[in-house]
């Protein structure tokens, strides 16, 4: 004789809302949020088109990367990331590329395009780290993404760093990491015979304390660059742009069973700077 077992109709369905309830307590919604929003701030006072092209090629590089494509979908929470572009030491700091959310390889790739057809503005000014780190925090609480992870990321060349007030850059850069940015680093070229002088600059007054990192590459201002250091440049720049996001994402442990909730706190943690700002 076969028994079967009947339950009422109410208890499964009760049974089923807790199960998605539980479930949505560790998934995230992916509605908005990204792993890391990530913001770059090209020199548009670079000596020439060709060190400017220089830079924009290597940034474009970082996205064509399997690494950092891998690091951002097998190795993030929810599989993407925002990213936009400005240029700064300009008298308005333009956003060049908008907030653009990149899930797919082709998302990447066709950001990559569009870093590579920025225009060369050619226009001399000054040069304040103040202006791009203070547009560069309001373009990041304006983005419409909610990142894990915010990141600056500077690419300048050391024409004329000198000239910025030390003491206003610390407090533009003080000021970014209050609003909820995480990671400032920057990566720095042409700085030949002046290489301690811009890495002290940049460790005091521009990338964020414990998190951010400087490179400085130490080729000629002017003229064609060896070829060992445009190697160095090209490294330096798509380390820059990916790196921070590449170990976060291999800081992040394979969720177990029981550890799932754990992880569902830590996010909640890592995004209250966000939510808080909004309140």
């Amino acid at each position: 004789m076969t028994t079967s077992l009947s339950l009422p109709c109410s208890r499964v369905r009760s049974g089923l809302l807790a199960l998605a309830a539980a479930c949505a307590l560790v998934l995230p919604s992916n509605a908005g949020n990204v792993d890391t929003e990530l913001l770059i701030l090209v020199d548009a006072q670079t000596y020439s088109q060709s060190d400017f092209n220089l830079i924009l090629d290597n940034v474009a590089k970082s996205f064509e990367s399997q690494s950092f494509y891998a690091a951002v979908t097998q190795g993030g929470v929810y599989g993407k990331i925002a990213s936009s572009v400005m240029l700064y030491n300009l008298p308005t700091n333009p956003v060049v590329i908008t907030w653009r959310e990149l899930t797919t390889q082709q998302d990447f790739f066709n950001f990559a395009n569009s870093v590579r057809s920025i225009a060369y503005p050619n226009t001399g000014w000054g040069v304040s780290y103040v202006n791009a780190l203070t547009s560069a925090t309001n373009h990041m609480a304006a983005s419409p993404s909610n990142g894990t992870v915010q990141q600056i990321t500077i690419i300048d060349d050391a024409t004329g760093f000198y000239q910025a007030d030390a003491n206003a850059t610390r407090a533009a850069r003080n000021a970014a990491l209050a609003s909820g940015v995480d990671v400032i680093n920057a990566m720095v070229f042409d700085a030949a015979y002046q290489e301690a002088t811009v890495t002290n600059y940049y460790q005091a007054n521009v990338i964020s304390p414990t998190t951010g990192s400087v490179s400085v590459v130490s080729s000629p201002q002017g003229g064609p660059k060896p070829s060992a250091d445009m190697a160095l440049i090209s490294s330096a720049v798509q380390t820059s742009v990916a790196g921070p996001t590449i170990q976060t994402a291999q800081a992040i442990p394979e969720p177990t069973a029981a550890g799932v909730l754990g992880l569902a706190g830590v996010l909640g943690l890592l995004r209250r700077r966000r939510i808080g700002g909004e309140a």
